[in-house]
């Protein structure tokens, strides 16, 4: 048996096979006669002829091929030393006979040479593959697509609750003025039964609505006629002599406003106008405006818009990155199987130093 096949890389199940003359197929199936365990070999893979000193190799068919120191065949002669490729396995070839210095090497002691790039490389090579750049391209653009909708919206959407904010309080104000517009005269006759403050109440954000007497006694609603209103805000408008608008007294507790405007009237026996009364309204600037189910239906648009710019463009930067990472990763791949001189240059001007250093770590290795 002065023939070996010495398994150098690309495979965890390193070893040495003697061989004697015969037909030796060589693949990952169960019925080889060689069996290496790698993805990268087909079941029936090549066929080694070996007769008397003479060494034949025959590729049967295989995915990713069958070479001899880096050259692909389909048969091939075997020397001494010469190195198979068997997709990203690699074996040496010894034929003891043709070499009298290795005739006194017992089989046991080949053993396969750790090589300090074979593992860094790979390593280099995975991270390179496109398919970990999508998820990792998706989420940056994510994370900030859905930081600038979500702020854009909420941005928007407090601009326009002040808006409407703005607007339902001047409305608030122009209902107090219409309230005592139109109980003016029915409280300057005392009839009380025909004040009327429902058609205020039904307007969207009053929550309550009175007509209170130059006595401070509420007058209407008939639900709480006579009843005293001694706040400070209302007696301040009793006191109003013009008809000018009173800004109103916000309350942080019920976070409602609370609008008055004095009901004025002229004398005629003294000639001068006086206040004979007070409207007053409590109003929720909040329940005027709503729930703004379209700035719901705004922010659920750019979140979806941002998730699915986010996919695009990581899905596009993707597939613009993935020829030269695709080149460079199987590059790395052939390095590191031995497909490559380690001579080799980089292909790529830019990955010139990582190269630099892959071909540092395989000097180092050589040189233990």
């Amino acid at each position: 048996m002065n023939h070996l096949l010495i398994i150098l890389a690309g495979n965890t199940d390193q070893k040495t096979v003697p061989l004697s003359n015969g037909r030796y197929t060589i693949g990952r199936g169960d019925q080889a006669h060689i069996q290496i365990f790698s993805h990268q070999i087909s079941r029936i893979h090549a066929e080694l002829i070996i007769e008397n000193d003479q060494a034949t190799l025959l590729d049967r068919g295989s995915a990713n091929g069958t070479a001899i120191n880096g050259k692909f065949i389909s048969t091939g002669h075997l020397k001494d030393g010469d190195k198979i490729m068997l997709g990203e396995v690699v074996i040496e070839y010894r034929n003891l006979d043709q070499n009298d210095k290795a005739s006194t090497i017992r089989p046991e002691s080949f053993s396969p040479r750790p090589s300090a790039y074979l593992a860094a490389t790979k390593v280099i090579a995975d991270k390179l593959r496109p398919r970990s750049l999508w998820p990792l391209l998706t989420s940056v653009f994510g994370i900030a697509f859905l930081s600038i909708a979500i702020l854009s919206g909420m941005s928007y959407k407090n601009l326009i609750e002040t808006k409407l904010k703005d607007e339902s309080l001047q409305r608030a104000h122009e209902l107090v003025r219409y309230l005592a517009e139109k109980n003016r005269e029915d409280l300057r006759l005392n009839n009380e039964l025909l004040l009327d403050v429902d058609t205020v109440l039904r307007e969207k954000g009053v929550k309550q609505a009175f007509i209170i007497n130059s006595k401070g006694r509420i007058a209407a609603p008939v639900s709480k006629m006579n009843q005293l209103d001694n706040h400070p805000f209302t007696l301040d408008a009793l006191a109003q002599v013009s008809d000018q608008k009173i800004m109103p007294a916000f309350n942080a507790n019920a976070q409602t406003y609370t609008f008055v405007h004095p009901i004025r009237t002229y004398n005629d026996k003294m000639g001068t106008y006086e206040t004979i009364g007070v409207a007053k309204i409590v109003f929720s600037a909040k329940d005027a405006i709503g729930s703004l189910p379209e700035m719901t239906r705004l922010l659920t648009l750019l979140t979806l818009s941002a998730i699915g710019l986010a996919l695009f463009l990581g899905w596009l930067l993707t597939k613009t990155l993935a020829n030269p990472a695709n080149k460079l990763a199987e590059k790395i791949h052939q390095w590191r199987s031995g497909h490559l001189p380690t001579k080799t240059q980089a292909p790529f001007k830019d990955f010139e130093p990582l190269y630099d250093a892959i071909q540092r770590a395989m000097e180092e290795s050589e040189d233990k």
